[in-house]
C-alpha cells in the first residue's frame, strides 16, 4: 500500500475530550464509541508494507461506520465506479434545485424525511415533466444534499442530466442547452410548494399549521433558484463529486487547522456535527435514480 501520513489533528480528538457534554442517543453513542475506536488498538490491526520504499508499519483497523470522518473512502470509490458504467456516451448537463431559507424549517424537525421525499421528487418530476413537453424522456441521476461544507443547513439536490433523451423518432442530442431555465424555475416551484402543502394538510411534518402556511406564502413571492451548467471536466467528475457527498460526512480530519484542547463553542460545535446533528438513518442524504 502507498504510503502516507496522518492528519496530526483529527476529529476523534475533539469528540472525544467534549463527548460527555453532549446527550447522545443509543444510535449515536453506538456511532460515538466506533469514532472513538477507529484505527487505534481497540480494533486491532495488521503489518503494512509500502510497496513503494518498502517501509514496514502497524496499521490499524477501521471501524466502517458510515458516520465515521476516517472511513468512507473505499466505499465512495465503489459508489462512483458503480455509476460510472451507466452513462453514455453524448453530452451532459448538471441541474441544481435550491430551496430559500424561508422553507428550511420544513427539513429541521423530525419529520423531515417527509419534506427530503418531496424536494427529491420535486427535482426529478420538474425534469421528466419539462423534457416530456419536449418530446424527450431523458436520464437522471440525482443526489440529495442536506449541508454545506461550512456544516450550514442547506437542503438541495444535484441532477446529472442527459443532453438529450428518448422521442418518437430515437434519441434527439440537444448539446448546446438544455430546457429554459425559466420554465424549470417555475414548474419547481409548483411543484414543491405543492408537496409541502399536501404534506402541513396531512399532518405530516413538525410544524404548526399556521406557522408552516406562512413560510410557504412566502417562499411563493420568492424565486426559486436553479442552476443548469454543461460539467467542463464531464460527467465522471459530477459523479465523483456526488460521491464525496454520499459516502462521507460534513467534516474530515483535513479540514481541521488547528485546536488548543479548551472547550470552545467551536470545538463543541464540531463534536455535535459529527454526532448529535446525524442520526443512524440515512434520511440527510441520499441519491436515486430516474429515466
Amino acid at each position: 500500500m502507498p504510503c502516507g501520513e496522518r492528519a496530526a489533528l483529527a476529529v476523534a480528538d475533539v469528540l472525544r475530550d467534549h463527548v460527555a457534554a453532549l446527550r447522545l442517543t443509543p444510535e449515536q453513542a453506538k456511532a460515538t464509541a466506533h469514532i472513538l475506536a477507529c484505527r487505534t488498538g481497540r480494533l486491532g490491526g495488521h503489518l503494512a508494507v509500502c510497496d513503494r520504499c518498502g517501509y514496514k508499519h502497524l496499521a490499524y483497523h477501521s471501524c466502517r461506520d458510515r458516520h465515521c470522518p476516517r472511513c468512507g473512502s473505499l466505499d465512495q470509490a465503489l459508489w462512483a465506479e458503480a455509476q460510472l458504467p451507466h452513462l453514455l456516451p453524448i453530452s451532459y448537463f448538471h441541474l441544481g434545485f435550491t430551496i430559500p431559507p424561508s422553507l428550511r424549517p420544513f427539513f429541521l424537525g423530525p419529520d423531515r424525511a417527509n419534506a427530503f421525499e418531496a424536494l427529491f421528487s420535486a427535482s426529478s418530476e420538474t425534469i421528466l415533466e419539462v423534457a416530456a413537453s419536449h418530446g424527450i424522456r431523458p436520464g437522471v441521476l440525482a443526489v440529495l444534499h442536506t449541508w454545506t461544507q461550512k456544516q450550514e443547513t442547506h437542503p438541495h439536490t444535484h441532477c446529472l442530466v442527459t443532453g438529450g433523451g428518448l422521442g418518437q423518432d430515437g434519441f434527439l442530442h440537444r448539446r448546446r442547452f438544455l430546457f429554459p431555465i425559466k420554465v424549470l424555475r417555475h414548474v419547481f416551484k409548483i411543484k414543491l410548494l405543492q408537496k409541502l402543502r399536501a404534506l402541513v394538510k396531512q399532518g405530516k411534518l413538525s410544524l404548526a399549521r399556521y406557522s408552516a402556511y406562512q413560510l410557504v406564502r412566502d417562499a411563493d413571492s420568492r424565486t426559486r433558484n436553479v442552476d443548469v451548467r454543461r460539467p467542463l471536466a464531464g460527467p465522471e467528475q459530477v459523479v465523483r463529486y456526488s460521491a464525496c457527498y454520499t459516502r462521507r460526512i460534513a467534516i474530515s480530519d483535513r479540514r481541521l487547522v488547528s485546536y488548543d484542547g479548551t472547550p470552545s463553542s467551536s470545538a463543541i460545535a464540531t463534536a455535535k456535527t459529527v454526532i448529535a446533528s446525524r442520526p443512524t438513518s440515512s434520511t440527510g442524504r441520499g441519491s436515486a435514480a430516474a429515466s
